[in-house]
Parts: C-alpha cells; structure tokens; sequence
C-alpha cells in the first residue's frame, strides 16, 4: 500500500504528517535539516511513498534527495 506524507519544508527545519491508511492512525514528526537526520527517516518509510511538498524556500536539495533514494514527490515549486 502506498504511504503519503505531506512535508511543510521552511530553511532550516521541516514538518513532515501522515496517515497510515491501513489503520486510520496520524502521526507528524519535526526535523532539523541535519541530512543525514533527513534521510535516515525518509529510507525508513515503507515503500512505495509519495511525498507532497509545500515549500516557501529553497528546496532543490530536498527534491533530489528523494529523487536519488527513489521516492515520489509532488510539490507546487519547480525543481
């Protein structure tokens, strides 16, 4: 089953709040743009996972991080 996550992504810390479909259960964790933090909790996802990105800012790296590990990603800002 698909995983969904909508991530508010600001300079230097990021949102990220989910659904588990198969339960109804939500969850939101708080990241510091550490990228190692980033990704850790990004490859711990089931797969397959789109991400949706809300982002005011510069957000290049994060697109191309979820690009390089695989995972589909939606967002209003063109990378």
């Amino acid at each position: 089953m698909t995983s969904y996550i909508g991530v508010d992504l600001h300079p230097h810390q990021q949102t990220a709040s989910w659904c588990e479909t198969e339960t109804g259960e939500t969850d939101t964790v708080d990241l510091k743009h550490d990228r190692e933090v980033v990704r850790g909790f990004y490859s711990s996802l089931r797969e397959p996972a789109v991400v949706g990105i809300e982002a005011s800012s510069r957000a290049k790296w994060f697109g191309n991080m979820l690009f390089e590990m695989g995972l589909s990603y939606l967002s209003a800002i063109r990378f």
